[in-house]
């Protein structure tokens, strides 16, 4: 149990950092930016609040919550997934997308995507071990 606490907290702190440093970078420096990129600033603050939403939930069940729970995690997942997907749905559709603005996002994708894959692999070796 003090194992499975540990790697959801390390999940936590991963996922609160990452979605921290978005926030900051969509919502503070990269609006300064947005005629290189190809984003207006109005879609920016969008995905920053996003990102500080998630940063809110990491944190707060970080600072109240005990015992904590792989329920988290899973949340976790389906909200990354639902940036992730809005990430792609801005690098498909988007128009005015400039070739800088393409491969933040594309970076942006990647490091979600390792994020998922992690929170799953995290709640995949817990629930078979629990099952086992």
């Amino acid at each position: 149990m003090i194992d499975q606490q540990k790697k959801i907290k390390k999940v936590l702190v991963i996922d609160a950092t990452g979605a921290g440093l978005s926030f900051l970078s969509t919502g503070l420096i990269l609006p300064n930016f947005s005629s290189l990129l190809g984003l207006s600033p109005t879609i920016l603050y969008l995905l920053s609040a996003f990102a500080f939403i998630y940063f809110l939930y990491s944190n707060l069940c970080l600072t109240f919550l005990r015992p904590l729970k792989l329920k988290m995690i899973r949340t976790l997942v389906f909200l990354n997934s639902i940036y992730f997907l809005a990430s792609l749905v801005l690098i498909l559709t988007h128009t005015e997308l400039l070739l800088l603005g393409r491969a933040l996002l594309g970076v942006e994708l990647f490091v979600l995507a390792l994020l998922i894959f992690y929170e799953v692999h995290t709640i995949r070796t817990f629930d078979q071990t629990h099952n086992a």
